[in-house]
């Protein structure tokens, strides 16, 4: 994942992408690029997540993504549940979404948005998960 962020005076934009590389052929955000097929191939048939964070700083008000890539066989379902085992993006709050790849997407973070994020994948063979602690800052004066 590549991640940029833009700043212009009192705005800032950020962006994320994936880029995946099989051999001498690359595809961004899974589509083709320069004629070259990409082909995903899964070796396990429980999801495995393959790209996550442990830890995620950021400051107060900013957007913030925190990755979990998942693969297995089929399709495979992400969740994400806070400290108390809730699921969040669940359309209660509208800044909190989960992304087409299974990352969860916080926009304006906020300080009562501290702690523990457990992205859970999970398909008809099993599941995997893992925990992001997101720790918002605050801004440098």
């Amino acid at each position: 994942v590549i991640f940029c962020k833009a700043t212009s005076g009192s705005k800032t934009s950020h962006v994320a992408f994936r880029v995946f590389v099989s051999g001498s052929k690359l595809s961004l955000l899974g589509k083709d690029i320069w004629g070259y097929k990409v082909k995903e191939e899964s070796k396990h048939k429980a999801p495995r997540i393959t790209y996550f964070d442990t830890t995620y700083l950021d400051v107060i008000g900013s957007t913030v993504l925190l990755p979990c890539t998942a693969s297995g066989a089929g399709e495979v379902d992400t969740i994400w549940l806070n400290a108390t085992e809730f699921v969040v993006a669940d359309g209660s709050d509208k800044r909190i979404t989960i992304t087409p790849f299974g990352d969860l997407k916080i926009k304006n973070i906020r300080w009562s948005d501290m702690g523990p994020y457990t992205c859970l994948a999970r398909n008809s063979y099993g599941q995997d998960s893992i925990t992001t602690f997101l720790y918002p800052l605050l801004a440098e004066k």
